[in-house]
C-alpha cells in the first residue's frame, strides 16, 4: 500500500515461505513500513486467519528486516511459535510480541525495548501463571494491555530505564502488593494500575511527568501516595476509589489535578 510519502507499507503477507526477508524495495518505491497484524495468527477486524494461512504464519522460523523499515505495527509476530526462542519468547528487532514459555518467575530478557500489546493479556490462561516478573533496563515501553488481568501476579521489578507504561497495561493485577517505579519513568498511562485491589504500596520516584486518567483508580488497598515535585499533571478519576487511601503528598511542581482525581477517596482528610 503506497503512502502519502510516496513509500510503501506492507499489509498483507501470502506467501509458503518461512525463512521470511522482507525487501527494502518493490520496484523503485522504498517499503518504510509492516502493517499491524502483518504475520500475526489472529486479526481483530477479521477474527481467526485460515487455518492454511495459520499453519504458514506457526512455521515461520526467521524474519529478515532491512534497515528501511522505520515504523511497524502492532501484533506484528502475534502466535509465531516458530520464532521463539529457547524461553519461550518472541522477540524481533527488540520487540517482545509474543511468549510460549510457563516461568513462574519471569524475567524479560536484556535487549527487550518494548513490550507489544496484550502480550501477557488473560487471553491465555498459559501466560497468566506468573508470580513475579523482572523488567530490564533496556525496557523502555510497555504497552497497551500488556500484562492485562495477570491475576496471579504479586511482585514487579522494574529496572531503571522504563520511560513509558501504557493503557491498561496491569490492570486486573489483583495480587499485585506493592509497586517501585524508578526515577527514568516518564508517562504512566490511562488506567495503568487501575483495579489491582491488594495494591497497598506505590513508590514514585522524582522524573514522573504524567499520572494518567484512572492510573489507580479502585485500588482498594492503597493507603498513602507521595506524588513527586516532578509530576505536573494528575488525570481525572487518576485515584478515584481508592477507599482507603489516607495520606497524599503533594509538591510545588503540580501544575493540574483532573476532574475526580480523589473521587470517592473515603478516608483521604
Amino acid at each position: 500500500k503506497e503512502q502519502s510519502d510516496g513509500t510503501l507499507m506492507l499489509t498483507k503477507y501470502k506467501g509458503e515461505e518461512t525463512d521470511i526477508i522482507i525487501p527494502d524495495h518493490i520496484g523503485k518505491k522504498t517499503v518504510t513500513r509492516l502493517d499491524h497484524y502483518l504475520f500475526s495468527v489472529i486479526k481483530y477486524d477479521e477474527g481467526r486467519i485460515p487455518a492454511d494461512r495459520r499453519k504458514v504464519m506457526e512455521s515461520i522460523t526467521s524474519v529478515s528486516i532491512p534497515d528501511s523499515i522505520s515504523s511497524v505495527g502492532r501484533w506484528l509476530f502475534r502466535g509465531c511459535k516458530g520464532l521463539q526462542d529457547k524461553n519461550g519468547f518472541v522477540i524481533v528487532r527488540g520487540v517482545l510480541y509474543d511468549y510460549f514459555g510457563n516461568a513462574a518467575n519471569l524475567i524479560i530478557p536484556e535487549g527487550v525495548k518494548e513490550i507489544d500489546d496484550d502480550v501477557f493479556k488473560d487471553n491465555s490462561a498459559m501466560k497468566c501463571t506468573m508470580k513475579s516478573v523482572t523488567i530490564p533496563a533496556s525496557t523502555e515501553i510497555i504497552n497497551l494491555s500488556s500484562f492485562y488481568g495477570c491475576s496471579s501476579l504479586e511482585q514487579l521489578i522494574f529496572n531503571d530505564g522504563i520511560k513509558i507504561i501504557g493503557p491498561s497495561a496491569f490492570s486486573f493485577c489483583s495480587s499485585l502488593v506493592s509497586v517501585n517505579l524508578p526515577g527514568s519513568l516518564k508517562t504512566i498511562e490511562d488506567s495503568a494500575f487501575s483495579f489491582c485491589e491488594k495494591l497497598r504500596e506505590v513508590s514514585l520516584s522524582n522524573g514522573l511527568v504524567e499520572i494518567g486518567i484512572n492510573a489507580f483508580s479502585c485500588c482498594k488497598n492503597l493507603r498513602h501516595i507521595n506524588i513527586p515535585e516532578s509530576v505536573a499533571v494528575i488525570g481525572e478519576w487518576a485515584f478515584s476509589n481508592c477507599e482507603k487511601l489516607e495520606e497524599v503528598s503533594i509538591s510545588h511542581g503540580l501544575v493540574e489535578i483532573g476532574q475526580y482525581a480523589f473521587s470517592n477517596c473515603k478516608n483521604l482528610r
